[in-house]
């Protein structure tokens, strides 16, 4: 029985191999000679495939979501998975007493602005990727951004205010 628990990224990654063939799975163990993959995480069926095999490992998720602030909306962008996904969805949460995340928004492109956001409020937003098959990659990393007050008289501008 193998206990499946760490710190490490638990996404699905895209694994090259030197012949040139390619598969994605989880990666759930690994030693100094080899790594042990399972094409579905909750299944206990795994395989192992030789270290000096392999060309590269890549997650299969987006990364590095970041956003620009403005009063009343945010321009997210991230860095596309390894292979293209069929399309990407955004979550956003609004820090108030009880509020979780939701699904706000869909897009095929690695950017999206989220407007109608109420200024000098604080969100947090996350993006997924859903491949061909419909399967949900794990989510980006965590943005916590609070949106900005106009400045007096003035114009909207862009403005960061990302924490």
């Amino acid at each position: 029985m193998r206990i499946l628990y760490t710190d490490l990224y638990m996404g699905r990654r895209y694994v090259r191999l030197n012949d040139g063939s390619a598969f994605e799975a989880y990666l759930v163990d690994e030693d100094r000679h080899t790594y042990t993959f399972r094409k579905v995480l909750e299944s206990p069926e795994e395989f192992i495939v030789r270290r000096d095999n392999v060309l590269f490992i890549s997650r299969s998720n987006q990364t590095d979501l970041r956003g620009e602030v403005q009063p009343d909306r945010v321009r997210l962008e991230w860095f596309p998975p390894y292979r293209k996904p069929d399309r990407y969805v955004i979550y956003m949460k609004k820090h108030a007493a009880g509020e979780t995340y939701r699904k706000i928004a869909a897009t095929i492109r690695p950017r999206h602005t989220v407007g109608g956001l109420v200024p000098k409020t604080i969100y947090s937003f996350k993006v997924t990727a859903i491949d061909a098959e419909g399967t949900e990659s794990a989510a980006s990393n965590e943005i916590t951004v609070k949106t900005t007050s106009p400045p007096y008289g003035a114009v909207q501008g862009d403005l960061f205010d990302c924490y």
